[in-house]
């Protein structure tokens, strides 16, 4: 698939227009194919973007691509399998930013490479998320046990309390219910549950609170009654007595005549008694004076004879007759008792003051009667002239109500006796009561229940969350815990590198790649960008082979895109990774001929050098190896203008530092320190046969006009001369380090300048070979400006 591209479609960024770009054209050999592209270009013509391009063909997010194709001989699209993306690979500043990491606590630099750094800023993400949902689980956890302490207003316990509280008083629900059950042998108050409002708030009292009060007042008097017996009728209610009164044969016996005797004037003064009534008082007389010890008068006190009291019993007697004394009895025995009842028990009943009232009425008639008897009675021989009344249908009455007020008895003891009905109404009416103290409190009570579910329910969703979040981390850990890179393979290429064991190393401890130097932990701040873009370039093949066995990786098709990699490593690591990446290149080109590769960069002598390891390739495997220099200019790429001999590179050194001193080039701000050192000793070698401490030769020194000049010119190449000799010697520990790194951008492209003009001032026609005439006019303004300074 791979060997058959020839162009890129491309439009986007730098491409503002669909441009067709002849990628793997041997532009020198009438439009034939290569394998290996060398594509030179300035900062700016659009190998990132070309990068990029070949980035979005893979499959990757490229926001500023619109267009990305590859075509074939016959200007058809080919389309990309998912297996040929997974075969392609792009080495860039993306890839090195996605796939390699420094980290540390600032003594220990610790290396993430590829899917661990993923996963690591995705764990750190979710650090923050388990962080941000264990806050939020704490505030919901405070909030939700303000609704369980029984102390906080917010609590349904706090009301639930009271609730109970008010239940439980003496002067509550309990104590009226201890109250009303007494009697019944309940020694202390009922329990109060949790759930022993709910009965309570379920009524609806017609009346209010006070009325309740006072009905339970009186029906608590009731039952006290019942209970101490006090109401109960005990007394039986008493029948009519038996009366045998023949009212007809008493009539006729009032009407009955009795003869007169005849009598003696005392005997007359008797009768005159007896007609005045006093019948019965002259019976008493002859009784009492017929006591032989009777010797006075009763009533006079005078002294009595026998005879005296012989004569006055006859003549008693004698008017008092035994035909009367008979009729009297007659008479007598008609007389009838008044009705006597003991009704005082039965007061508080119905019928009682009828009962009252009819035997009133008949005693009324019996009185009546007894004196109409009585008095004939008392005038035996005078005629009655009132009859007896009948008074035995007032007796049937009497009767039939003592029979009712006897049912009223019954029933009456009977509710006196049976109680509980009376208490039934007293917890009923204690229930309406308690429903009137609690019905405020069970309503917050009911409200706080609902908030505290609300804040139950969304501490519990942020447990959950917190859980998830946890499980989320847990298991990014382990995926992280799990990813092994190749080590081995790492260090066996950095030793390449580096042509050193222990220049630099990856060392595993406790599932993290620490970085080594020199047999120490390396701090992170003390790794340079070169370092560590030497890791990505050694991991960038690492993932390419990653899983696979590595001798029969190399055999399969591949499209590799590189973007400059080395202008932008460390510069005295330059030899180390160009032959890292002959050696990486050649495994792949010899490995499948299908395979594609395209290096881009910005640095001339990157181009030149990477174009020499393609021919050296070529000739060991007798030219089986097809390649091309391009150059990316103009939005187009174009044969490389001149071979590859016929460009030098002291000349490209010179016109990056003019750049550079120009305010340009800042890309090469990193070794641009070193470059300079370079060239100064190409200088002083080849113009003077010297090395970079020829400027404390003062014949040489001499060319230079003015003294201070000369002076000032002394003085900067001092600096350079005490930084170190060789640019070779201890890397990039020399120049950069103690030197250019520690200054500003402003202060490095001055002495940009002014080395330019030291090497214009010592020879003028060779910087301007080299540079050309305008170029060294600005020189010339740059040396100027120093003069007038010094």
């Amino acid at each position: 698939m791979f060997q058959d591209i020839s162009e890129l479609e491309i439009q986007g960024a730098n491409f503002t227009t669909i441009t067709q770009l002849p990628i793997f054209y041997n532009l020198a050999q009438s439009r034939g194919m290569v394998n290996a592209v060398i594509l030179f270009g300035r900062n700016g013509s659009g190998k990132s973007t070309i990068a990029r391009a070949f980035s979005k063909l893979k499959g990757n997010g490229e926001p500023t691509i619109q267009t990305a194709h590859l075509i074939d001989t016959h200007g058809s699209i080919i389309t990309l399998t998912e297996q040929d993306k997974l075969h392609t690979f792009i080495l860039n500043e993306d890839f090195i930013n996605r796939n390699v990491r420094i980290a540390g606590d600032g003594l220990e630099a610790i290396v993430m490479l590829g899917e661990q750094i993923e996963l690591t800023d995705l764990i750190d993400i979710a650090t923050r998320e388990l962080e941000t949902a264990q806050a939020e689980q704490e505030s919901k956890r405070i909030l939700a046990e303000e609704y369980h302490d029984a102390s906080n207003e917010k609590s349904p316990k706090f009301y639930l309390k009271r609730i109970k509280s008010a239940l439980k008083r003496d002067e509550g629900w309990a104590g009226r219910t201890l109250k009303i059950e007494h009697g019944q042998g309940r020694k202390v108050k009922p329990p109060v549950s949790d759930d022993t409002y709910v009965r309570l708030i379920n009524l609806t009292p017609v009346k209010s609170r006070d009325e309740l009060i006072i009905d339970f007042d009186m029906k608590f008097r009731e039952l006290q009654a019942a209970q101490n017996g006090t109401s109960k009728i005990i007394t039986v209610v008493p029948t009519v007595p038996e009366i045998n009164f023949d009212i007809q044969t008493a009539n006729e016996l009032l009407q009955r005549n009795i003869e007169h005797p005849e009598l003696s004037r005392r005997e007359e003064y008797l009768l005159s008694l007896v007609h005045d009534g006093h019948g019965y008082e002259l019976q008493r007389t002859a009784q009492e004076f017929s006591d032989s010890q009777v010797a006075k008068c009763p009533k006079c006190y005078q002294p009595l004879t026998e005879q005296y009291k012989t004569d006055l019993i006859a003549s008693i007697k004698k008017v008092l007759s035994d035909e009367v004394e008979k009729y009297q009895q007659s008479l007598e025995a008609h007389e009838l008792q008044e009705i006597v009842l003991d009704m005082s028990p039965f007061r508080e009943l119905g019928s009682y003051q009828s009962c009252i009232d009819r035997i009133a009425i008949i005693n009324q008639i019996i009185q009546r009667n007894n004196a109409i008897i009585q008095a004939r009675s008392k005038n035996p021989y005078t005629s009655a002239t009132e009859e007896l009344i009948c008074f035995a249908e007032d007796l049937s009455i009497l009767e039939e109500l003592l029979l009712q007020l006897e049912k009223e008895r019954v029933k009456h003891n009977k509710s006196v006796t049976d109680t509980a009905p009376i208490i039934q109404e007293l917890n009923k009416i204690n229930d309406e009561i308690a429903y009137y103290d609690v019905i405020e409190d069970v309503r917050k009570l009911e409200a706080q229940k609902v908030a505290q579910k609300i804040a139950d329910d969304s501490y519990h969703i942020a447990v959950i969350k917190t859980e998830e979040q946890q499980r989320k981390l847990d298991e990014l850990n382990a995926r992280r815990k799990n990813i092994h890179v190749a080590i081995d393979m790492m260090n066996e290429w950095l030793e390449y590198i580096f042509f050193s064991e222990n220049r630099m190393y990856v060392k595993v401890e406790n599932n993290v790649y620490k970085l080594f130097c020199n047999g120490h932990p390396v701090k992170p701040q003390n790794v340079s960008c070169g370092e560590r873009n030497i890791i990505g370039l050694c991991y960038f093949f690492i993932s390419i082979l990653q899983g696979k066995n590595r001798l029969e990786a190399y055999k399969e098709e591949y499209l590799l895109v590189i973007d400059d990699p080395i202008s932008s490593y460390d510069y005295d690591n330059k030899i180390g990774i160009l032959s890292y990446l002959k050696y990486q290149l050649g495994r792949f080109l010899l490995g499948n001929k299908g395979t594609k590769l395209l290096i881009m960069t910005h640095d001339l002598s990157t181009a030149l050098n990477i174009d020499k390891i393609y021919e050296e390739l070529s000739a060991e495997c007798n030219k089986n190896i097809s390649y091309t220099l391009l150059e990316l200019t103009e939005k187009n790429i174009k044969k490389f203008p001149k071979k590859r001999d016929e460009y030098n590179e002291y000349t490209e050194m010179l016109k990056l530092i003019y750049e550079y001193g120009n305010g340009k080039a800042s890309e090469h701000e990193i070794y641009i320190g070193n470059i300079m050192r370079q060239v100064i000793e190409a200088f002083s070698t080849f113009e003077f046969k010297q090395g970079i401490g020829f400027s404390r030769d003062d014949s040489i020194l001499s060319a230079i006009e003015h003294e201070k000049t000369r002076d000032y010119f002394k003085n900067l190449m001092y600096r350079f001369v005490l930084n170190g000799g060789s640019h070779r010697r201890e890397q990039t520990q020399s120049m950069n380090v103690n030197f250019f790194m520690c200054i500003s951008e402003q202060e490095k492209r001055r002495i940009a300048r002014d080395l330019l003009c030291f090497m214009y001032c010592l020879n003028k026609p060779h910087m301007k070979a080299h540079l050309g005439e305008e170029k060294c006019k600005d020189i010339q303004e740059w040396y100027e400006k120093i003069t007038i300074q010094n």
